[in-house]
């Protein structure tokens, strides 16, 4: 960074005392350096993004203040919102920055080789991000140039679109091993896997996928061998080497599950004393475990959570009873979106025994399946990356009906000047049907 005149400075985020683990919660590394950064430098505006709670009026305050659009003055971070802006709207919230730019500077720090990591970060900086460098798109002539942000979008695209090829591909994998080997009969959904079958840039992102659908704390471990000899002089003072037995480990990605009560995952696998390392944060670090040892760390955590529900539990704000779903008390939620964040959940709404006819199913089939539900009322409830049997089990009875329960979050849908309440279903179930609807 000294070739662009810019030191470094190292501030850790360490508190003393009783309070330390909820400090750290409301105070993000980032934070501390910011505060720490107007102190020394008396520079108002700076920067800084991390994940941390929201619960703290200070922390949402700066945050809302640093989305204002007059106060986005990384190049990267405006590019990205103009680029994104029928889904990021007119400003950018916690949880915008969250799934639609954040992600893409995770996939250029997971899985962008040196060069593209080295473009992007240049791109945030303001006495670069402009400057014309040789164009690379798709059918570029010779001698065009483009801006060097710009170009740093499209590579971040590219990778992340690439990232998703690559999880997709592996989630497929996985769920297949999943029910092969009847993972879900344990608490902790541990899967071993060979080197090579999952690539370890996107484990940490499935297991969080994992977490959320299945409700419970994942594990994605690859086996790795390693050998170590022991070296020893003899007497003639060389250096002698003795092969070792070969030591086999699982290593990779581990995730707690904060909706099931397993917010300290961490501590649990520290506490069965089977670990080889555990590194981290409470919810999310990386796990090492020996290959003797698996049984006994399946039969501890199995001990350990043995309260822990088998069912995806979901705590909703409001339940609706059958078609009675109104469409103003989902806009209402929907026009908060610049609330939620960390700590402060986006509103989850349930509706049950909703009688579910045909006709009032649409599939949409492109990449993926989306299914969309139309109520009586206009409300239509969408059930994105359907598989093909949701769209069996919700289509297919054409002179009945089926009774669903649902869980969702509340959106509005603006198109040709018309607004209408969405919810985006979550999670389902059927809990009832009839062959015959008169």
């Amino acid at each position: 960074m000294k070739c662009w005149g810019v030191g470094l400075l190292l501030v850790r985020n360490c508190v003393l005392g009783n309070e330390a683990h909820e400090n750290r919660k409301r105070y993000s590394n980032t934070k501390v350096l910011l505060k720490y950064s107007q102190c020394l430098w008396k520079h108002k505006n700076l920067r800084t993004a991390d994940m941390q709670s929201l619960l703290s009026f200070e922390t949402k305050h700066l945050i809302n203040k640093g989305f204002e659009p007059d106060n986005i003055h990384n190049p990267f971070i405006y590019n990205m919102w103009q680029k994104n802006q029928f889904k990021l709207g007119d400003h950018i919230t916690s949880w915008g920055a969250a799934f639609y730019i954040a992600p893409f500077v995770n996939a250029i720090v997971r899985s962008g080789n040196q060069e593209e990591k080295e473009k992007v970060f240049e791109s945030m900086l303001f006495f670069k991000a402009f400057q014309q460098i040789p164009s690379t798109k798709r059918g570029h002539k010779q001698g065009e140039m483009e801006q060097l942000v710009e170009q740093a979008i499209r590579i971040c695209i590219n990778v992340k679109n690439k990232q998703n090829k690559i999880q997709d591909e592996s989630m497929v994998f996985l769920e297949n091993k999943i029910k092969e080997e009847h993972l879900l009969n344990n608490k902790v959904l541990l899967i071993l896997v060979e080197p090579g079958q999952v690539n370890k840039n996107v484990a940490g992102l499935i297991a969080n996928r994992f977490m959320a659908k299945y409700q419970r704390p994942c594990c994605i471990l690859t086996k790795v061998e390693e050998t170590k000899p022991l070296k020893f002089l003899n007497k003639d003072d060389e250096v002698v080497l003795i092969d070792t037995p070969t030591i086999v480990s699982y290593q990779g990605s581990a995730r707690g599950c904060d909706k099931v009560g397993v917010t300290e995952f961490k501590d649990i696998c520290a506490g069965t004393g089977l670990t080889m390392y555990v590194a981290g944060h409470p919810g999310a670090f990386g796990l090492a475990l020996r290959e003797q040892d698996i049984p006994a760390f399946i039969q501890s955590t199995n001990e350990a959570l043995k309260n822990m529900s088998d069912e995806a539990i979901y705590y909703v704000d409001y339940i609706y009873d059958g078609n009675n779903v109104n469409p103003q008390n989902i806009l209402d939620i929907a026009e908060m979106d610049s609330f939620w964040g960390k700590d402060m959940e986006t509103p989850i709404l349930a509706i049950k025994n909703l009688k579910v006819t045909a006709d009032m199913v649409t599939i949409y089939r492109k990449t993926s399946n989306t299914i969309k539900i139309t109520l009586p009322n206009k409300v239509s409830l969408m059930l994105f990356n359907a598989t093909d049997l949701d769209c069996k089990k919700l289509q297919e009875n054409n002179q009945g009906y089926v009774v669903i329960d649902c869980v969702g979050e509340a959106n509005k849908n603006e198109w040709n000047g018309n607004i209408t309440a969405q919810l985006f279903i979550t999670d389902y179930e059927i809990v009832d049907s009839c062959k015959y609807y008169f």
